[in-house]
């Protein structure tokens, strides 16, 4: 259960 993490990662950066 890493993807999870990481898109929720990517959206966080993504919106800053």
């Amino acid at each position: 259960m890493g993807i999870l993490v990481h898109l929720a990662r990517h959206l966080d950066a993504l919106l800053g």
